[in-house]
């Protein structure tokens, strides 16, 4: 007994070394624990868990995969995806069962959910430098950034919402003095990043000029932004490649600028911009269906409409009306780009150093480096391992592909299902839902067309509204407002100047005058004393 009981410890202890010697090999990734056990699961079901059936099925998967322990802890690690730059009103960040109210930057892993309520707005910064914003009522969800030394590549989901995506291209922005959109946000607290106003304090005359001059601050912080992008664009030079994913369809681009609008199981719209020559061939849309593999391309500057099965995409004239506003508040957000400029040297300069090894990835910055990394075999030839990334990237599109037309099918279904229960209950009751839904729908006309100064009821059937705007476009107004106001006050500055000089050129006369007299009187002083001599 004594004898079986050595041998089972001198196994145990032979075991335990060949592990040691296994996992010191084995690069870990920054802050990580050196432990393969899933925790999480262990604490949600201990009796399956330690149940002997997972343990030998866990051990046979062990012995018939020398690369298991790279493969688990892959697979439990989750890369910093970005930090939140800013949030206005309830905003939500989901991770695991657990949720917290981010804050200016608040880490976002993998795997995220970032979430806004009524009122509410949220700006995003993702660690290669795109840019995200979201309205009221949206929900996105981060599931891959990964990186490679000649691109990069971002798979998220768009859960529902209006979704701004601005991928960084570094173009520079025109130098003019136009006031900044989205001021809801402002002051960030990237202290940094703000407009940095002219500090007045009482002159005299002597300085009283300068004063006068026209106001060009937002002319000096766009040229500020300019400095910084091209000071960037030296260690931020490449792509991103962004696979969006929505329930009725996919996006797929190279430094993909793109506004959405998700109403889930409905109509979904898609505008994508222009960066500039920065589209690699063509932005793509990929339908719904388990076997339909046809894509559309996504021109720029165009709006569309995806049907909420997923199975079409059309041309959206009327896109340019309903949008508008939501479009407004997007195109000149300088100070918020500023700050991502600010937050890529800060957070990103030396992760994206071309000099980094796959091993000073993981140790210093705890991201895999894709394209160099060999442990896991995909592929026998050179070229399979050289575009590692490019394997991932198929078989996420594929896999989108065929479990968001599941989910679809899923919940088309489900609510088909509520809607028939709801139309059964009585035709009163009916009824009485539809005069509510029509009140409803009358008064979100009614304010729509206040807003936007023109009858939007024929667009209701798109989901949009007021409330995805209304709040900051208030507050965008009302910095217009006060920037008309600051122009009213230079003016009567330049009445205050026009005055002054008048009363300078008043008060020069009155000397000359002076000067004439007393120039006179001696000179008929002198002509008197000369005639005097004389007689």
């Amino acid at each position: 007994m004594v004898q079986h009981l050595r041998l089972i410890i001198q196994l145990i202890m032979i075991v335990f070394f060949i592990e040691v010697a296994d996992a010191q090999e084995i690069i870990y990734y920054k802050d990580q624990q050196h432990s393969v056990i899933d925790w999480e699961q262990a604490t949600k079901t201990p009796e399956d868990w330690m149940s002997y059936e997972r343990w030998l099925d866990d051990s046979k998967k062990k012995e018939s995969d020398k690369y298991w322990r790279v493969k688990r802890i892959n697979e439990n690690h989750r890369e910093v995806a970005g930090r939140v730059l800013s949030c206005v009103g309830h905003c939500l960040h989901y991770r695991g069962t657990g949720y917290s109210n981010p804050d200016f930057r608040s880490i976002i892993l993998e795997g995220d959910d970032l979430e806004t309520r009524d009122n509410s707005y949220l700006w995003i910064f993702l660690q290669e430098g795109t840019l995200v914003r979201l309205a009221p009522n949206s929900s996105i969800t981060f599931n891959e950034l990964d990186v490679s030394k000649g691109k990069n590549f971002i798979y998220a989901r768009v859960n529902q919402g209006l979704i701004y995506w601005y991928s960084r291209n570094g173009n520079k922005m025109d130098d003019d003095n136009l006031s900044e959109t989205d001021t809801i946000f402002l002051p960030l607290k990237w202290y940094a990043a703000n407009v940095f106003k002219k500090v007045q304090s009482p002159v005299g005359n002597e300085e009283l000029i300068s004063v006068l001059d026209d106001d060009d601050t937002q002319r000096q912080h766009v040229a500020r932004l300019n400095n910084l992008l091209k000071k960037n664009n030296q260690f931020f030079s490449r792509p991103t490649y962004t696979l969006l994913v929505m329930p009725n369809g996919n996006i797929y681009g190279k430094n993909l600028q793109t506004l959405l609008f998700v109403n889930y199981l409905k109509d979904s719209f898609i505008k994508c911009y222009s960066t500039d020559n920065g589209i690699d061939g063509k932005n793509e849309f990929a339908f719904r269906g388990y076997t339909n593999l046809n894509t559309s391309e996504l021109k720029v500057n165009q709006w569309y409409r995806v049907k909420d099965s997923g199975m079409e995409i059309n041309d959206f004239p009327d896109g340019g009306k309903v949008f508008a506003f939501s479009e407004l508040l997007i195109r000149r957000p300088v100070s918020i780009l500023v700050a991502r400029e600010l937050m890529l040297e800060y957070y990103s300069k030396e992760l994206f150093s071309p000099e980094l090894t796959a091993k000073e990835m993981q140790q210093k910055h705890g991201y895999y480096l894709w394209n160099e990394a060999n442990q896991l075999e995909i592929g026998k030839s050179n070229e399979q391992f050289t575009y590692e990334l490019d394997l991932r990237i198929a078989f996420l599109q594929e896999y989108t592909r065929r479990i968001e037309t599941t989910n679809l099918v899923s919940s088309s279904n489900l609510d088909k299902s509520f809607q028939e229960a709801i139309d059964n209950t009585s035709s009163a009751s009916a009824s009485a839902s539809a005069s509510v839904e029509r009140v409803q729908g009358g008064e979100v006309a009614a304010v729509a067309a206040v807003v936007a100064g023109e009858d939007l009821g024929q667009f209701l059937d798109t989901g949009y509204n007021h409330s995805y705007h209304q709040l900051a476009l208030g507050n965008y107004v009302e910095t217009i407002n006060q920037r008309n106001l600051e122009k009213v006050i230079t003016d009567n500055r330049a009445l205050w100047m026009e005055l002054w000089l008048k009363q300078h050129h008043d008060q020069a006369n009155a000397v000359n005058d002076e000067t004439d007299k007393k120039t006179e009187k001696e000179e008929e002083i002198s002509d008197a004393n000369k005639k005097a001599a004389s007689g």
